[in-house]
């Protein structure tokens, strides 16, 4: 398995289901993450909270230590086709 380092983000929104943008981190090295309420990316000089607010995707300021407890968004390719998959690891 491996991490993911970009993702397209789609939320279901006024009965309807809406692509929202993608979200990409600098490398592996700084995988994407996810907690409850928030996907995590980072880069060389910080880690950035992107959340969902009134149906748009937002970059928030980030006042927590959620992302320390985060969960990588891990993916898998097959022969055929590609599985994406958030795995629990703690």
């Amino acid at each position: 398995q491996s991490a993911a380092v970009q993702c397209n983000v789609y939320y279901f929104y006024n009965n309807e289901v809406i692509e929202l943008g993608s979200i990409e981190s600098l490398s592996t090295a700084y995988p994407l993450s996810f907690t409850r309420d928030a996907i995590w990316a980072g880069d060389n000089t910080a880690i950035k909270k992107y959340s969902i607010k009134d149906g748009e995707l937002k970059e928030c300021e980030d006042q927590s230590d959620d992302y320390l407890s985060s969960q990588v968004i891990h993916f898998g390719c097959g022969a055929s086709d590609c599985i994406n998959s958030i795995i629990k690891t703690n």
